[in-house]
């Protein structure tokens, strides 16, 4: 009996531990029932979202179906009406398709050789340089010869001395293309008087550098030259040149000359209208440049001395008053000038 109060009271102790355990884990039991009840929650919401995808997939594998019957009764119904080819026309469709393209190239107002495709920019070309030129042999402003001659007489006369030759190397230029080169011009009228205008306002724009600067203006006729070459697009189109060529090339005359001397020979619209504003525009601001430079040169202050147009010994010639002899024609030019200015009125 002892023996069984003995085993009796170890059970009621492991009984008491063992409630002591559960009491502590008691906690984490609960914690646990919590996480399998969430558990369940997402489980459920998951299965509902399976069972929409589900339906949906079913309603896209019959939109499949339709859609693949129906593209069987087009294939069926295209089928039939493919036409039937026989032989013969097999081979006529065979040999088009086989057949490489024709492409026939039409021109539009051709010229019959090279030299009347580059005789537009030539002609601007040299009508610019015989600008230069002409006042390499005549003075741009001859006030030493007529010295009473008010200013604008003297811009006058030396401008109408630059048109005249002007429109001389204009129809020279002109004619012996015409004759030699046989330009064959569509418009000659129109050729002549582009030519003729624009020779012109040339020799008008070199007269006012050289009025306005001495020989040295022929530098800025050079400098404009160089940059109408570039900004003409006579031999390529202007929109290949850089961005600043092409914003000049509206704004110089020879743009429009060469454009227009184009027209004349080959046939075309020619453009005649805007070149002539912008050659009046040029030729007109360097008319008022000359008289302005030939009121700067009256009295005290002359033309510089030019190389171009001095020879380098002349006859000894004394002035009227006695003065020394003058070994150039700068020294001529100015004994003659004092000798004049001491003269009794």
């Amino acid at each position: 009996m002892a023996n069984g109060l003995d085993q009796a009271q170890r059970g009621v102790q492991k009984l008491s531990a063992g409630a002591s355990t559960l009491d502590k884990n008691s906690g984490q039991l609960r914690t646990g029932a919590n996480a399998l009840s969430g558990g369940l929650d997402s489980l459920s919401q998951g299965a509902g979202k399976a069972s929409e995808g589900g339906k949906q997939l079913a309603g896209g594998i019959d939109k499949l179906t339709t859609g693949a019957s129906s593209l069987e009764d087009g294939l069926r119904d295209g089928a039939e009406q493919v036409p039937t080819v026989d032989k013969g026309q097999a081979k006529k469709v065979s040999k088009a398709a086989s057949g490489v393209a024709d492409v026939k190239s039409v021109r539009q107002n051709p010229v019959h050789d090279n030299g009347a495709g580059f005789a537009p920019f030539f002609m601007a070309l040299c009508l610019w340089i015989g600008g230069i030129a002409i006042f390499l042999i005549f003075p741009a402003l001859a006030l030493r010869r007529h010295p009473e001659e008010s200013f604008w007489r003297c811009g006058f006369r030396s401008m109408a001395i630059g048109a005249l030759f002007g429109a001389l190397q204009a129809v020279t230029v002109v004619t012996g293309l015409q004759l030699f080169l046989k330009l064959d011009a569509q418009n000659f009228g129109a050729l002549v008087l582009i030519a003729v205008l624009a020779s012109i306002g040339y020799v008008a724009v070199n007269q006012a550098c050289v009025a306005a600067l001495g020989y040295r203006g022929r530098a800025l006729s050079v400098i404009l030259l160089c940059l109408q070459i570039t900004s003409t697009g006579a031999t390529f189109p202007v929109e290949t040149a850089p961005r600043f060529f092409q914003f000049l090339s509206p704004l110089l005359p020879m743009t429009h000359v060469a454009r227009t001397i184009r027209a004349a020979i080959a046939g075309g619209e020619l453009h005649l209208g805007k070149a002539l504003v912008v050659l009046a525009i040029w030729t007109l601001l360097s008319w008022v440049a000359t008289l302005i430079s030939a009121a700067r040169r009256k009295g005290q202050r002359p033309m510089p001395y030019d190389p171009a147009l001095t020879f380098k010994k002349v006859p000894s010639v004394s002035s009227p008053l006695g003065a020394n002899s003058a070994n150039n024609v700068e020294d001529f030019d100015q004994s003659t000038r004092q000798a004049k200015e001491n003269l009794p009125s």
